[in-house]
């Protein structure tokens, strides 16, 4: 293996492009953007998640250090889920990436039709 490799295999880049390779990471991270929420208002917030997916999001957040567990007493106790100071830096981030996605999505979709078709 030569340098450049071992270079690219640690590279802390690799960090937020592993994280963009789960779908749902990001749209998560966006959902929490205004404050901690409950499992099952980012069910609803989000859209196409099913309640298995994102737990395995949100543990996968929180293992990241970039989600929190906010538990609330109550009858019944719940929980509640919110993005970190470190997580909030990803909205920057995120941010770009969705307007460089209203800019130039038509043309990667027309692309990826003419690949397709």
């Amino acid at each position: 293996m030569t340098d450049h490799q071992e270079l690219l295999a640690d590279c802390p880049a690799r960090l937020a492009f592993d994280l963009l390779a789960h779908t749902w990471d990001p749209v998560v991270l966006w959902a929490l953007r205004h404050g901690p929420v409950r499992p099952h208002q980012l069910v609803r917030r989000i859209g196409g998640i099913s309640p298995k997916v994102l737990n395995q999001c949100l543990h996968r957040l929180r293992d990241a250090g970039l989600v929190e567990r906010l538990p609330r007493p109550g009858t019944p106790p719940h929980v509640d889920y919110a993005l970190t100071p470190l997580g909030r830096t990803l909205l920057a981030p995120l941010t770009a990436l969705g307007a460089w996605a209203a800019d130039h999505g038509d043309t990667v979709t027309t692309a990826q039709a003419r690949a397709t078709g």
